[in-house]
């Protein structure tokens, strides 16, 4: 039997930093968009396609049309000169009055070379294909 229902509600799924602290993530189809806040001020923010924890506790987890707002991570994905960007989220040094930023640190050598060998075979065609084996 197929199930049948309504549309969904609309938006993409939620990604937190806070939750993923030391992981290494893949965003992919990264795109520059604006946001205002409830204030009225319009923010510069991250839309990605596509954001992958690598080596979250459960194997790979995906999260499709995210947007990812911040003043450090998100001019780092959308200033990227790479389509696919690669690193491990961390937090960086509060300023008086502020929290600390989200920010993506470099991932290293064995981290990035996984990266590449996994993103092309669980990867294509508008489809995220994830096994439970992180990639290294």
């Amino acid at each position: 039997m197929v199930d049948i229902g309504g549309p969904s509600k609309g938006g993409g799924d939620r990604f937190t930093p806070s939750e993923h602290v030391g992981r290494l993530v893949l965003f992919a189809g990264i795109e520059k968009d604006a946001w205002t806040d409830p204030a009225g001020a319009t923010k510069s923010i991250a839309r990605v396609t596509l954001v992958v924890v690598m080596d979250g506790p459960d194997g790979p987890a995906a999260f499709d049309d995210v947007l990812i707002f911040g003043a450090a991570l998100a001019p780092s994905l959308y200033r990227a000169k790479v389509p696919v960007v690669v690193g491990v989220i961390g937090q960086g040094e509060a300023k008086p009055g502020k929290s600390a930023p989200w920010i993506l640190n470099d991932a290293t050598e064995e981290q990035l070379g996984a990266a590449r060998s996994w993103y092309p075979s669980h990867v294509g065609d508008g489809y995220v294909y994830l096994s439970n084996e992180a990639p290294f």
